[in-house]
């Protein structure tokens, strides 16, 4: 009974016996690596920290802690950052976000080859900052013109409604002037007959 978990995925079998399959034996199969070329896997990082910024492409580096944090400081030090004149500047910019990820125990890693993370030179950490910056940017412009959209969408809507409002407006005026034409036009008719039948027949002088 496996209590709805797929057999699969039970790291042991029936007997008890552990099973060597998936990670567990991916992992084994790099130890055996590092034991054998100790010198080619100095400084290999095997899990990053909680802290780390990830290099690479994917939703889980996306949601890491350590890059989730790197867009919070970013997003702290855009205005820096877009509002300098050049490329020294905003490199300085990079440098100071930088030098903030470094005050807590964070690295900034690529994974290799062999399946473990290697921490990258401070150029390629710099880039990465850079990207970050940019994409911030293209994100704040989007926003800017889907608003500035919305509100010409917006204001053709409420002219086009104050045009129909005028036009009927205009047609309840016409409509009204030609009703108290008609009245007036009724009027006169009314008086004249009146007028016709006071005076007296040409006999009956």
């Amino acid at each position: 009974m496996s209590f709805g978990i797929p057999v699969q995925e039970i790291p042991i079998t029936h007997n008890g016996d552990r099973k060597l399959g998936g990670y567990a034996s991916k992992w084994l199969g790099r130890r055996q690596l590092i034991e054998r070329r100790p010198n080619m896997f100095r400084g290999a990082i095997e899990l990053p920290a909680r802290n780390d910024v990830l290099l690479g492409k994917g939703k889980p580096i996306q949601e890491h802690c350590g890059n989730k944090r790197l867009h919070d400081i970013v997003a702290l030090y855009y205005d820096d950052y877009n509002e300098a004149p050049t490329r020294l500047m905003k490199r300085a910019t990079c440098e100071k976000v930088l030098q903030v990820i470094h005050t807590t125990p964070a690295k900034f890693l690529k994974r290799a080859n062999t399946g473990y993370w290697a921490e990258v030179p401070n150029n390629a950490a710099l880039e990465k900052i850079g990207h970050c910056f940019r994409r911030k940017r293209e994100v704040i412009n989007a926003q800017r013109r889907n608003r500035e959209q919305s509100d010409t969408q917006q204001g053709e809507r409420e002219d086009g409604q104050a045009l129909i409002l005028r036009a009927f407006g205009s047609r309840k005026g016409t409509n009204s002037s030609n009703n108290n034409d008609g009245g007036a036009s009724v009027a006169g008719l009314g008086s004249n007959k009146r007028g016709r039948m006071s005076r007296p027949s040409p006999g009956m002088q």
